[in-house]
């Protein structure tokens, strides 16, 4: 559902008056569009997980959390391995063999991690996808909190840059085998793998298309502490996001913003613009905070207003948004 309100006119208007004044040089005024009212569900029980396009405010594509496990995706001459943590997902490395054994009762001893939804730009990310080395991934539970087990995951010797190589995933038993051929996107498009189905799946579309991803996910709260949230993430390589607060609003719709320290970490929207009231047992909207989206698409001022739909129901992002 998209509201247009007022145009920024007067703006406009103001530059103008202030460009003309003597020994000043007259400058053209920033176009500046109206103000859109964006209303986007994934569910009270945040079972899906939707890509959003500011530009055309619209769905471009939306999945639910079980469709995939793992994606795969080119990222600084390796390869970035993301799990699918609206699951809770985790991830542990074995060894260098493909047969070492594994059973259930070795699971509890193993160095499961998650990684923090930042992508690829942090220091030394811990997915990193390793020629001969042994993953265990824990698949973590489905929307009805059924749990969804392990699998093992191996990919024989390669040259890390490489772009086609092979990846096996096996049962812990190895009852179930399958082997893909993976032939990953030069530009960093991410591939997506189900270990429930055995299968390549298509999830992401491309990503000059959308701008946000609207899921549940783990983060990593002090380094150390795992908690499953929700909010928005912003994976594709192309859009970056700078926070600040509502007070700068007017004066960013028309400032240069090349100096602005953007940051091209997933989770800088993330979830904390919103907080917990224990005395009323609801959500409450920091409404002050207010984010700056630079995309392929264009420029964006956005401010997040409410979490709930209109029957009180949770899982409904509301946000107001302006194209610079």
């Amino acid at each position: 559902m998209i509201i247009k309100r007022s145009s920024y006119i007067f703006y406009s208007f103001i530059l103008i008056l202030y460009s003309c004044i003597e020994k000043e040089i007259p400058v053209t005024p920033y176009e500046i569009g109206d103000i859109d009212l964006h209303t986007v569900g994934i569910g009270s029980d945040y079972s899906q997980q939707v890509y959003y396009s500011l530009s055309s405010s619209e769905i471009i594509a939306s999945n639910s959390k079980t469709d995939w496990c793992f994606s795969l995706q080119y990222h600084n001459d390796s390869v970035l391995m993301s799990l699918n943590s609206s699951r809770y997902m985790k991830i542990a490395k074995v060894g260098f063999d493909s047969k070492i054994s594994i059973d259930e009762d070795d699971l509890d001893n193993l160095n499961w991690k998650i990684e923090p939804p930042q992508g690829g730009n942090i220091q030394n990310p811990y997915n990193y996808l390793q020629p001969n080395t042994l993953y265990i991934i824990d698949l973590g539970r489905n929307s009805a909190g059924d749990y969804l087990g392990y699998v093992r995951l191996f990919v024989p010797e390669w040259t890390v840059s490489s772009l086609e190589f092979e990846l096996q995933l096996n049962s812990l038993d190895f009852q179930n085998s399958n082997v893909f051929n993976v032939s990953l996107d030069s530009e960093g498009s991410r591939s997506h793998f189900s270990a429930i189905s055995n299968s390549v799946v298509f999830i992401e579309p491309e990503s000059d298309l959308w701008d946000l991803w609207l899921t549940q996910y783990t983060e990593v709260l002090n380094g150390e502490i795992e908690y499953l949230v929700t909010g928005i993430l912003t994976p594709t390589l192309s859009t970056e996001v700078y926070q600040t607060d509502y007070s700068n609003w007017d004066s960013l719709l028309l400032a240069d913003w090349s100096s602005l320290p953007f940051s091209n970490s997933w989770n800088e929207i993330g979830y904390d613009w919103k907080y917990y009231d224990l005395e009323t047992g609801s959500y409450t909207i920091d409404s002050e905070i207010m984010y700056c989206i630079r995309s392929t698409n264009g420029e964006y001022l956005l401010r997040i207003l409410d979490f709930y739909d209109e029957l009180g129901a949770l899982g409904t992002f509301t946000f107001e948004c302006i194209k610079r």
